[in-house]
């Protein structure tokens, strides 16, 4: 999907002063759907974000409140437990990272679906103070 987007969003700026606002208005069109998809996609990537930190946070919550418990200072047992909890916080920082890079690869899909649409709009009202 993202390398389908990527070729619409080359293609717009290879072919922006074509003046051909049909085949223009068709791959806005397509990249307009690919990103409804990626929407879905980014929400889906922050849910999945948001569930692995509620899944660390209490994974240490309750390792850390054993080891307290259990005789083991808080200041022993807090490296202790990051350190047992260290591929759980890693596949969360992967997912948050994930998250921000789709999130930002979508506004910027936004941003040229706007431009061009606007370059559209201003084309066919030239084109019809022209008639």
């Amino acid at each position: 999907m993202i390398e389908d987007i990527q070729r619409d969003i080359n293609w717009l700026g290879e072919n922006a002063k074509s003046g051909n606002i049909g085949a223009i208005s068709q791959v806005l069109n397509h990249l307009a759907v690919l990103t409804v998809t990626l929407g879905n996609e980014v929400s889906d990537a922050y849910k999945l974000q948001q569930e692995l930190e509620d899944q660390y946070d209490i994974a240490f919550a309750t390792k850390f409140t054993e080891l307290t418990k259990g005789g083991i200072s808080a200041a022993a047992a807090k490296p202790q437990v990051e350190a047992e909890l260290a591929q759980e916080r890693k596949d969360w920082t992967q997912a948050k990272a994930g998250y921000k890079r789709l999130s930002t690869f979508l506004d910027r899909c936004d941003r040229v679906l706007e431009a061009f649409r606007q370059s559209v709009s201003v084309e066919k009202m030239s084109n019809l103070k022209n008639i």
